[in-house]
């Protein structure tokens, strides 16, 4: 008997028909070194919450968490101002947004939205079957027409004040005639709160705290944005009780993982290294977003007005602009491009633009330095010079700031172990301005140079013999005053000796090299820095904003004459170590500042910068 089948036939699988408008999220950036293009906190995340994920023990990783986070609850709703059960937690607060389309609309419902906003509104109504509708904003003041928005009829109407990508606040005139007009839900994104709360010259209203009084509202909130927390994905939303049970049947058990839940724990506490420290760099994100425009004005860039920590500008060829940003100088906005035009500026850009975001200062120099050579070109001009070749004077970043990098005059040799590659290290001097030089010679490395750099690449006792014929020349510079900035490894060397391996370090600091004392070694990712003296931090920390950076290191600094050369610390299962060390003019990081993203940078280019002032 035949085993042969005969082959079945072809039957192709097939998604709902609107799956085909959906598209996958893909913001057109990547990873560069000075990255503008998130509305992250730059300044990294809570000290306090850090500490508490790199503390999960292997139970949180081995068991489910919380069905629905009944512990995260009381805490956010104490922070709100709301009750536990006014309290719907998720997987950010798209996840909240996802849930309550499911919940509130039928197959086919409308859901109104302003256009431009927030782009996964669209993306998330179309995938539970709804028709999403754009209101377009309108105006210099880019207004939303709230009869317009109520005369879809819509099942769900979505507001995000102040507006993603835009950063325009919505009256509390408008927002209250479309609730009281709503025939269906009314949901009010808050991601930018904390930045609305921390502005003194305030634009926008914050709604939440009201949200369960107002009946047919859910007000979206965050702990991407302020809380530095984009990496663990914790949003919440805030409305009456029965709209939270609603949305909860729609959102399911376990959306918030267990270590996610504890680093929210912890930065939600009232302490200078949790919640205080959110609101303080909120504060800091404010005074930046202002600074930055002041900057952009000066390059003749006209902003939408904005209530948030980022800003919009209109942008003719946006795209083209944005990628020479990151080709030439490694520099990453987001650009938004096909918006509706019934803005006077979209009109005038084609519908075009980008949006920035405010950083440490160093970071937004870099920027802006770009922008203004990428302009310049484009319209024409070499740097600074031609008809405005006063561009960028009296913007607070330098007169000439048509280079990018713009360089500082400042020589920096980088002492090669022989161990590793050094390019990422060399570059991200280079990007700060520096002219810069790798030296294999321990005695000619200090010579003819503003200042030193060992890198973090290498084994002790390998780059100790190689130091070693120039130890005791390279020392003296240093302890005369040579500037340094000393990596990982590299302040390793200022110590006497390691455990690591046989060999001298330069002594500057009194003291030994051990191995970490903890169960995971090594240490490699993201780690807090807590600084020595918190109310006078070290200028070089201090420039930078640096509160989380990168390591990579199995083995840390001991001092043993007490901690007068300690600028900052850190923690890692309950070793604490010195972070950063300075001796005169010598400055030793054991974690990895080119690594570090925004801030790290802004270390580097800080420290290059007060070379430069030094000549």
């Amino acid at each position: 008997m035949s085993t042969d089948r005969e082959p079945a036939p072809e039957r192709p699988l097939r998604t709902r028909p609107e799956y085909a408008r959906i598209p996958l999220y893909a913001p057109g950036t990547s990873p560069c070194a000075t990255d503008m293009s998130d509305t992250i906190n730059l300044w990294g995340a809570p000290p306090a919450a850090v500490r508490a994920v790199r503390g999960a023990t292997v139970e949180t990783l081995s068991h489910y968490p919380a069905l629905y986070n009944a512990e995260l609850k009381g805490p956010i709703a104490a922070y709100a101002g709301v009750s536990p059960d006014e309290v719907v937690t998720g997987c950010g607060s798209d996840d909240v947004i996802d849930c309550v389309f499911r919940a509130f609309a039928e197959p086919g419902g409308v859901v109104a939205h302003a256009a431009p906003t927030f782009s996964m509104v669209s993306v998330y109504a179309r995938s539970n079957g709804m028709e999403p509708v754009g209101v377009p904003l309108t105006g210099t003041d880019y207004a939303l027409d709230a009869d317009a928005l109520l005369a879809t009829d819509a099942a769900i109407i979505y507001l995000c004040t102040p507006n993603n990508p835009t950063a325009t606040p919505l009256p509390r005139e408008t927002v209250e005639r479309v609730v009281r007009g709503a025939r269906g839900l009314v949901v009010i994104d808050e991601a930018y709160a904390e930045y609305v709360l921390a502005d003194d010259e305030r634009s926008a209203e914050v709604y939440t705290p009201e949200a369960p009084s107002m009946g047919r509202v859910l007000a979206l909130r965050t702990m991407s944005k302020a809380f530095g927390l984009a990496g663990l994905r914790v949003g919440y939303g805030v409305g009456s009780a029965a709209v939270v049970r609603e949305v909860e049947k729609a959102r399911g058990p376990f959306k918030v993982t267990y270590p996610a839940t504890l680093g929210a724990l912890a930065a939600l506490e009232d302490a200078e290294d949790a919640r205080r420290w959110v609101a303080a760099h909120a504060r800091t994100a404010v005074a930046q977003r202002r600074r930055l425009v002041d900057g952009l004005r000066a390059l003749g860039l006209e902003r939408a007005p904005s209530a948030a920590h980022f800003t919009f500008v209109p942008v003719p060829d946006a795209r083209a602009v944005a990628e020479a940003l990151r080709t030439r100088f490694d520099v990453g906005v987001r650009v938004f491009a096909g918006l509706p035009t019934a803005v006077p500026a979209l009109a005038a850009s084609h519908g075009e633009g980008f949006r920035l975001n405010a950083g440490p200062e160093p970071v937004q120099r870099r920027l802006l330095d770009a922008l203004a050579a990428v302009l310049d070109e484009r319209a024409g001009r070499g740097a600074g010079n031609g008809a405005d070749g006063e561009r960028g004077a009296g913007s607070g970043y330098g007169a000439s700031a048509g280079v990018a990098p713009r360089p500082t005059g400042a020589r920096v040799t980088v002492f090669d172990y022989g161990a590793g590659n050094l390019h990422s290290l060399v570059k991200a001097f280079e990007r700060a301005g520096a002219a810069v030089r790798v030296e294999t010679d321990a005695a000619r490395a200090v010579d003819d140079t503003d200042a030193l750099v060992l890198p973090g690449v290498g084994a002790f006792a390998a780059a100790a013999e190689r130091l070693a014929p120039g130890r005791e020349r390279m020392r003296e510079a240093l302890v005369n005053g040579l500037p340094a900035l000393d990596i990982c490894l590299g302040m390793q060397l200022l110590f006497d000796e390691s455990d690591e391996g046989d060999g001298a370090g330069l002594g500057l600091v009194r003291g030994r090299v051990t191995r970490l004392d903890a169960r995971r070694v090594p240490q490699i990712g993201w780690n807090a820095i807590e600084p020595a003296y918190p109310e006078s931090p070290d200028p070089l920390l201090a420039a930078s904003g640096l509160g989380i950076a990168y390591y990579a290191n199995s083995y840390v600094c001991r001092p043993s004459t007490g901690d007068d050369a300690v600028i900052a610390w850190s923690e890692h299962e309950g070793d604490r170590y010195p972070a950063a060390v300075r001796v005169r003019e010598t400055v030793g990081v054991q974690f990895h500042p080119e690594k570090s993203s925004a801030p790290g940078v802004a270390m580097i280019e800080a420290f290059v910068r007060s070379l430069a002032a030094r000549r």
